[in-house]
């Protein structure tokens, strides 16, 4: 963990695909019950290779997310599928 700002910001080392990446999520109130997550992942070559990367990134990040939401919000690992919630919702 490089950098982290408690219930705002997260920035990270990661590899995939056997490259380093410097990746930050960001956290942003955007009224009482809603929070805007930002992820930013940096950086890929401007080249094809890179922009399959960046692509397939960002479908990975919009699972990991969606998993998330469904955590915490209802108990549901969607890993597991609905039939295995983790708490009585």
């Amino acid at each position: 963990m490089l950098e982290v700002e408690e219930n705002r910001r997260i920035v990270y080392e990661g590899a995939s695909c056997g490259t380093r990446s410097r990746i930050t999520i960001q956290l942003r109130a955007d009224d009482p019950n809603t929070t805007v997550v930002a992820i930013n992942e940096a950086k890929f070559p401007m080249d094809h290779a890179g922009v399959k990367r960046a692509m397939g990134q960002t479908a990975g990040w919009t699972y990991t997310l969606a998993c998330l939401k469904a955590y915490l919000q209802f108990g549901i690992n969607l890993r597991l599928g609905l039939n295995n919630r983790l708490t009585d919702v």
